[in-house]
């Protein structure tokens, strides 16, 4: 008889701060990794292989890995290290795992902006000879996206602006609709997430057409989480949140050929994820998607199909099931975004979310037993990583 394993999740943690002055980034680091092993009931000598998500830039010093990667657990250990988001390292620690190579992975990812501004070095990123006379940052194609978004789906709150869809349904002020009502839920759940930081780094000036109250909660931010292989039966009746679908997509590199009121490769990445887990949109019960500001958040979630087009942030103010831990609100830095988005998934989907905890799914009592989690990467949101974890 043939026996199925899964990818499953033993032990998560992370810490959000902002800027402790009284531990040095290694510190941060191998708190929340020994945490996370804790939390699965291990030890370091249980480790076949760790993964690491993190960049030199943010980090503050060249080759980080070198300086923080005995922290995170790799020292003499099979070690492969992202500049990418901490979803990629994730999915990345999943294959090694359903491959048969190892039987127990480590995942870490980390962004320390008190000490290096994310913002200066995301201008790095960019076409030096195309693109990087502009000035601009991520932050500011948010902004862009922003724009672009509002140009398509109507700048002026209420009827009477003259533009329509096809099927004759005035969508002026389609875009604004719940817009307040959005920021405060975004607020009130990173209020009551125990794990939010509520003190940014530093304060940064926000570029129209947002808001400050709309821009992230810049924190100095850990993630690890412990991922084994399992035979199906095994981590079912141990009651484990398991990895079911994984997907990624890419667009262009370059800004001018892609949709800026949009993530086509969310979309993409998260068909493909599903598709994998045998589950469909209606299935979830719960999601995260990380956004660098509420806009990126609302436009992460009409692009999956989360929320229909012109209608995240009715949404997202609505329905309690898209990023019930704050997003970005509750506390922010790449290229830890999408592991602390997994991280906050893992503990939804084991009733351990605190004053965020979801206590009703598809209408029943209980913790939520579908999740789909989205990260975008690389420039301004050009790759993305879709997760589906079930338990």
């Amino acid at each position: 008889m043939t026996q199925y394993h899964a990818v499953a999740v033993e032990g998560v943690a992370l810490e959000l701060t902002s800027a402790d002055r009284r531990r040095a980034l290694p510190e941060l680091i191998f708190s929340c990794v020994s945490a996370a092993l804790a939390d699965a009931g291990v030890t370091l000598a249980d480790v076949d292989a760790v993964t690491i998500a993190c960049e030199d830039l943010i980090d503050g010093r060249s080759l980080s890995s070198m300086i923080t990667g005995p922290a995170a657990g790799a020292y003499l250990r099979d070690e492969i290290r992202l500049s990418e988001d901490g979803l990629a390292a994730l999915s990345l620690a999943a294959a090694q795992l359903q491959s048969g190579t190892f039987e127990r992975v480590l995942v870490a990812a980390w962004g320390r902006p008190a000490e290096a501004d994310p913002e200066v070095a995301s201008a790095a990123g960019f076409d030096p000879f195309t693109t990087q006379p502009f000035g601009l940052t991520e932050l500011t194609v948010s902004a862009l996206r922003a724009s672009a978004y509002l140009r398509r789906y109507g700048a002026t709150p209420g009827p009477g602006a003259g533009d329509h869809d096809d099927d004759g349904r005035d969508r002026a002020g389609l875009a604004l609709d719940g817009r307040d009502r959005a920021v405060r839920a975004r607020r009130e759940r990173a209020d009551r997430n125990p794990r939010a930081n509520r003190v940014p780094v530093r304060s940064v000036p926000a570029p129209y057409p947002m808001r400050h109250e709309e821009m992230r909660t810049e924190t100095d931010a850990v993630a690890s989480v412990v991922l084994c292989r399992l035979p199906q039966s095994e981590a079912e009746a141990r009651g484990l949140v398991r990895i079911t679908g994984v997907g990624h997509a890419t667009e262009s590199y370059h800004l001018g050929d892609r949709l800026m009121s949009g993530f086509p490769s969310a979309r993409a990445a998260a068909e493909h994820a599903l598709a994998e887990a045998g589950r469909t949109l209606d299935g979830v019960e719960v999601a995260e998607v990380a956004g660098r500001t509420i806009w990126d958040e609302i436009q992460l979630l009409e692009s999956v199909g989360l929320a229909d087009p012109g209608g995240g942030f009715t949404a997202l103010a609505d329905d309690p099931r898209l990023n019930p831990s704050g997003g970005a609100a509750a506390g922010d830095c790449a290229p830890a975004t999408g592991l602390v988005r997994f991280a906050e998934t893992a503990l939804q989907l084991t009733g351990r979310a605190g004053g965020v905890q979801l206590a009703v799914r598809a209408g029943r009592a209980g913790t939520p037993r579908v999740a789909l989690v989205v990260s975008g990467a690389a420039l301004a949101g050009q790759t993305h990583t879709a997760v589906v974890a079930e338990r």
